[in-house]
């Protein structure tokens, strides 16, 4: 009786091991729409597997645009607000809302992007290089920046100390800006369909890292300077809904993306 009550046991515990394959894993289903209000695309992405959430054509081809042209960017959605997703904590994910009667919703695009060195002056004159960041929207000069923390420092001063630079006809100054920016997009609801009324923007310029090349000296070095400025907003950013009505129709209100100038050279902040 025993030798069978031992045969029994032996095989229901070679069964259980049989059987066992080791820790129980369930499947990660998706569940981000219960539990997130933003998505992270990157250039390796391709925005057509988001289809579930039925992102506008005008933000597809936006994002489309970003990633192709500025193939080192990080894209972020922040999708409309409805009861089935949870408010950020960022301040910029907006609940579908009413104005003039009209349901009014955002889908904003967070971009995070580092340009890559591009050269903004040549010869004698790169050794005094100390022009304004100037930030600009539609025309209109949003703020001035003092490039490398005080005014009157050169870029020779700033990578190489007080000590004595001499021009030449071979030096030049590199920039490569570091920014985020958030664009706005604004649709209306028309007859059941939401369609865009406007397009808005907010930009931050993070950091700039500098490269100055000394032929002379033959003395190539890059110095990353860090820029506590605000986020600079379009007209609109923050109250897009009067010109997103009014802005339906016409294919919406477009305001111009923010941009910085160094030197002469222009880099969008989008």
């Amino acid at each position: 009786m025993w030798e069978v009550l031992v045969d029994k046991i032996f095989v229901l515990g070679l069964a259980l091991i049989l059987t066992f394959e080791g820790p129980v894993q369930v499947e990660a289903k998706s569940t981000y729409k219960s539990q997130y209000s933003q998505i992270c695309i990157t250039e390796s992405d391709s925005i057509q597997k988001y289809n579930e959430y039925d992102i506008p054509e005008e933000v597809q081809t936006y994002i489309n645009e970003i990633l192709s042209s500025k193939p080192n960017a990080e894209v972020i959605i922040d999708l409309p607000g409805n009861s089935n997703l949870l408010m950020t904590s960022s301040g910029f994910w907006n609940p579908v809302r009413t104005y003039n009667g009209h349901l009014v919703k955002d889908w904003v695009v967070h971009i995070t992007n580092c340009f890559s060195m591009t050269n903004i002056r040549n010869g004698v004159t790169a050794k005094n290089f100390a022009s304004m960041i100037l930030v600009n929207s539609s025309g209109i000069l949003l703020d001035r920046i003092v490039p490398f923390g005080s005014a009157g420092i050169t870029i020779a001063q700033y990578i190489f100390g007080n000590g004595t630079v001499t021009a030449g006809s071979g030096d030049k100054v590199n920039a490569a800006p570091q920014y985020e920016s958030y664009s706005k997009f604004t649709y209306v609801n028309i007859g059941g369909t939401y369609q865009l009324g406007a397009e808005t923007h907010m930009a931050k310029l993070k950091s700039v890292s500098w490269f100055y090349y000394n032929a002379a000296s033959d003395s190539p070095s890059t110095k990353i300077y860090t820029y506590n400025s605000t986020f600079y907003k379009t007209t609109h950013y923050d109250n897009p809904d009067a010109i997103a009505l009014s802005g339906v129709g016409m294919g919406g209100y477009i305001e111009p993306s923010i941009y910085i100038t160094l030197g002469t050279t222009q880099f969008t902040l989008e």
